[in-house]
């Protein structure tokens, strides 16, 4: 047991604190207590304020977000309401409609979708990245398509016109043609197969085509397209989107060369977009062109280098005096100069030169053939010798191609330049004219008539022999220059039409496919004589639009050639 000390305490060296010591440990206590109180309620007030500026910096956020949300959604609502109305405005079909229709929401809403993503800001660099390019090509995307809703306005505007002023075709425009894929042999009744002298592999529709070989259309497909344009009955247009990117395209039928023909076509927009693109192609008249050079070869000019509109003085042949050789027409009782023959021919040569290799860069074989038969008055069936494989047989046609060019150059300036050749000599008409009476100058469309009834004349004589009535029509089918279309049968000429002919095919069996046409009857071999030459001489006024009395007069010297 422990001893008690004499204190009282528990402990040796016991020390009492005394009550109110404000000098020692106590006071350093209550201080610094204190000062953590102080600090912990400044911390606290720091903390709330921090608090409330982040929870404004988040509203702040939330709005700028809306806002940004807001305007996204306005600016999209505008773009489709804008694009409603101009799809609306539009005069294409319902169905091309709904095709825009779809094309534009589907943009919209991708950009929307992006835009979401690039604002977002917890999307990574590369998100935003994406974003922007998608964005971007979302608003091409709905920028070119506004452009190809307007082009196919002008388009449709274009083909409506196209179709109203067909008869135009050939000298001055044509449909454009594009390369197309024949996967079997396409052979009709009557058509050559290869092997045969005139089988010709550039003609798709007219003979037989190997498989897998790209040909030229010749202008159809175009021609199609066109008619999808104006909304003719048979066709269709849609719009899609393949790998990104939008393609404009259609289908449909139509005849060619008297058999229905089924066509398709697909481009994609940009292409479409271009101003350069059209179904057709205009093309400088050859002729007129090549005259008008010579034109301007033979003119002189003045200091300036502008044409006098005067044969250059130095064509103009003189005597050993230096005086104009001139020569009075006891015919007509003119007074003419001399003109030099040989640079007149050499003029010719290099115009009619030009116009043949432009000719060659045609690179569509139904141009071509109309400007065999409208300029040249070359028929169908020489002109289709100009492709053939055959040497032997295309030679001697490009020759008559290139004599043709010659002569219907020369015949243009001779009558631009009001120049004449009599005899083996060309002249001008002299300045000064003996007084005489009043001369009526030919006229360039009489011109044009007589080179059309010697050109019939000359095909006439050049059928060959003529033993019966359909050597006859023959002959009168090739005088005229008449196309496949049209036929000898009992000695008359029969034009096969793209008209249905309902009567015919109201005989044939419910079940039947077949189509029947029309066919429109040219008599020339009735025995009403005077119902023959009628019949002929309105059928020249139709197609060479000569005078009736020139119509009459060659309709009657050709019946009377009938043996």
């Amino acid at each position: 047991m422990a001893k008690q000390t004499t204190t009282g305490g528990a402990y040796a060296n016991y020390q009492v604190i005394k009550n109110g010591d404000t000098t020692g440990s106590s006071r350093a206590l209550a201080e610094g207590m204190a000062g953590i109180a102080s600090t912990f309620a400044q911390n606290s007030k720091n903390l709330v304020a921090a608090k409330k500026e982040q929870l404004a910096k988040v509203e702040q956020s939330k709005r700028d977000l809306r806002a940004k949300q807001q305007t996204r959604t306005t600016n999209a609502q505008e773009m489709l309401l804008n694009a409603d109305a101009a799809i609306k405005s539009a005069s294409i079909s319902g169905e091309l409609k709904k095709d825009f229709t779809a094309a534009f929401e589907l943009k919209v809403k991708e950009w929307g979708i992006n835009a979401e993503i690039r604002d977002n800001k917890d999307s990574t660099d590369e998100e935003i990245k994406q974003a922007n390019a998608a964005i971007f090509n979302a608003r091409k995307s709905i920028n070119d398509l506004n452009l190809t809703l307007k082009k196919s306005q002008e388009m449709q505007v274009n083909a409506i016109e196209n179709l109203a002023n067909t008869q135009s075709l050939g000298p001055t425009w044509s449909y454009n043609s594009i390369d197309v894929a024949e996967t079997d042999f396409d052979t009709f009744k009557g058509d050559l197969k290869p092997g045969d002298l005139n089988y010709d592999i550039t003609k798709p529709f007219n003979g037989a085509v190997p498989k897998n070989k790209m040909v030229s259309d010749n202008g159809s497909t175009m021609e199609g397209w066109n008619a999808a344009h104006a909304n003719s009955a048979g066709t269709t247009m849609y719009l899609k989107e393949k790998d990104g990117q939008f393609f404009l395209g259609g289908s449909g039928s139509l005849m060619v060369e008297g058999k229905e023909e089924s066509w398709k076509y697909e481009t994609d927009i940009n292409s479409y977009n271009n101003p350069s693109y059209s179904t057709t192609t205009k093309y400088t008249p050859l002729i007129p062109e090549a005259s008008q050079q010579v034109v301007d070869q033979m003119y002189g000019k003045d200091p300036k280098g502008k044409s006098t509109g005067k044969i250059d003085s130095s064509l103009i042949m003189k005597d050993d005096k230096g005086v104009e050789v001139t020569f009075l027409n006891p015919d007509d009782g003119i007074q003419y100069t001399e003109i030099r023959k040989d640079t007149f021919g050499a003029n010719i040569i290099q115009a009619a030169d030009v116009a043949l290799s432009k000719f060659d860069a045609i690179n569509n074989i139904q141009d071509k053939n109309n400007i065999l038969q409208s300029m040249l008055r070359i028929t169908k069936e020489d002109g289709e010798k100009l492709w053939n494989p055959n040497p032997e047989i295309a030679k001697p046609a490009r020759e008559e191609l290139q004599t043709a060019i010659v002569d219907k150059t020369k015949g243009e300036a001779l009558a631009s330049l009001n120049l004449k050749e009599i005899g083996d000599k060309l002249y001008k008409v002299s300045d000064v004219q003996p007084e005489k009476p009043t001369v009526t100058k030919a006229t360039l469309k009489e011109i044009d008539r007589r080179d059309s009834i010697n050109t019939i004349n000359k095909n006439f004589n050049n059928y060959g022999n003529i033993e019966n009535n359909d050597d006859f029509a023959g002959a009168i089918k090739s005088a005229l220059s008449l196309g496949e279309e049209f036929i000898v049968e009992d000695g008359n000429i029969i034009q096969q039409t793209n008209k249905l002919d309902e009567a015919a095919m109201d005989d044939l069996p419910a079940n039947s496919t077949e189509k029947i046409y029309e066919k429109n009857k040219i008599v020339i071999n009735s025995s009403n004589v005077i119902n023959n030459r009628n019949t002929l001489t309105n059928l020249l006024k139709e197609k060479f639009k000569l005078s009736h009395s020139q119509a009459d007069d060659l309709a009657k010297e050709l019946l009377n050639k009938k043996s």
